[in-house]
């Protein structure tokens, strides 16, 4: 069980993905040349031309035509729980890759931006544990702190959130009432943003706090080392899973090598999805109490890795590719190998909002591609949101 790679011709990549006893490909090609194709599934076709950025194309299933629609940081965006813009020609990319080249970028800009969460009216919010700060992304483009005054340390708890000192903020969650969570891995701690801005300490003592989601019955579900902890509407904490029980079910690792899960999501039928760093893999707690084993997932930012669509399912960064995971399968969704405006682009925050658009960020320090945070929307549209190029 594991991931073959094999075959690199004018940037050919073939995939092959064993779960469950049965395999799924994923096809990749991004070259400098006219009519080359990625295929991202089955029924999925990205073309990409070569040459300049404003002679590029995507494509969507059936041949649909996907545009590559970056858009200026100080520009209308029209992003809202209606998803991103309408996308722009492709040329759009030359002029807002000049436009930050030649010094227009906003006062408050992401550095490394990592895992993502969609919050009410259209806000994105992004954890930069470069910055130590919490950013939010307004639906006009603008990006504002939200959390953090950007030294490491551990302060300021119950006071406005822009004076709190985090360290190193990872996984981001949002309730239906607006209150934002935010895992402040270094810490250990969870961090809770209210509505008003104030910001508060409502879990503490963890080692490796890596990730924070909302589950059944508006839980909060942090995990640690320690397996997975919830966090009751009226304050109170339970286990909700021991690292023990998560772990062992890889075969290709022995019982003891545990889990220390660093990213969560549950489904729409209550099944947690857990990611496992000591094995690299997936595992799911279903609701009954069965566990399941998901297979090898080994995404960049792994407390960014996995999210919930509004369909009930879920789905992850794994590589330069996103798969929808459902009970021990993955099944290709869609690839990335160089985007134009951006170029490489190996996702690893992950976010979606109520209709369906998935928002993904790159954070740069794995040397594959710059900084960028960009939104493919149900028909396939990908529209760069902003890039450090």
């Amino acid at each position: 069980m594991g991931d073959v790679t094999s075959g690199r011709a004018c940037g050919l990549r073939w995939w092959v993905r064993f779960v469950g006893g049965s395999s799924v490909g994923l096809l990749v090609v991004a070259c400098n040349a006219t009519s080359q194709h990625r295929t991202a599934a089955p029924t999925t076709t990205l073309s990409a031309s070569g040459g300049s950025v404003a002679s590029s194309s995507v494509s969507a299933p059936a041949s649909t035509p996907i545009s590559v629609a970056p858009v200026a940081p100080s520009g209308p965006v029209g992003a809202s729980s209606a998803g991103p813009p309408a996308a722009t020609s492709i040329s759009a990319a030359a002029s807002v890759t000049s436009s930050l080249a030649a010094g227009h970028v906003p006062v408050v800009a992401p550095r490394q931006p990592g895992p993502l969460a969609y919050g009410p009216n259209g806000v994105l919010y992004i954890s930069d544990d470069t910055l130590g700060e919490v950013l939010s992304r307004a639906p006009d483009g603008a990006f504002s702190v939200f959390a953090g005054n950007g030294t490491a340390g551990l302060s300021g708890d119950g006071g406005p959130a822009t004076a709190v000192q985090l360290n190193q903020p990872q996984g981001l969650a949002v309730a239906a009432n607006g209150t934002v969570y935010i895992a402040d891995q270094a810490n250990g701690d969870v961090r809770a943003v209210s509505p008003n801005g104030t910001i508060h300490i409502v879990f503490r003592g963890g080692t490796n706090t890596d990730a924070v989601t909302i589950g059944p019955g508006a839980g909060i579900y942090i995990a640690t080392s320690a397996g997975v902890t919830e966090l009751h509407p009226n304050g109170e904490l339970t286990t909700f899973a021991t690292d023990a029980r998560l772990g062992g079910h890889d075969p290709q690792f022995s019982p003891q090598a545990g889990c220390d899960p660093d990213a969560l999501a549950f489904d729409r039928a209550g099944d947690l999805y857990a990611r496992c760093s000591n094995t690299n893999s997936l595992v799911e707690l279903i609701s009954d109490g069965t566990i399941i084993f998901g297979g090898p997932f080994r995404p960049h930012d792994t407390s960014a890795a996995i999210t919930e669509l509004p369909t009930g399912q879920i789905i992850g960064c794994d590589g330069d590719a996103l798969f929808i995971l459902n009970h021990g399968t993955q099944k290709p969704l869609t690839g990335f190998d160089t985007i134009p405006g951006v170029g490489p682009f190996w996702p690893q925050g992950i976010t979606a909002s109520p209709a369906g658009t998935i928002y993904l960020s790159q954070d740069g320090a794995s040397g594959i591609g710059p900084p960028a945070i960009i939104s493919l929307d149900p028909q396939h549209n990908i529209a760069v949101l902003w890039t450090a190029q």
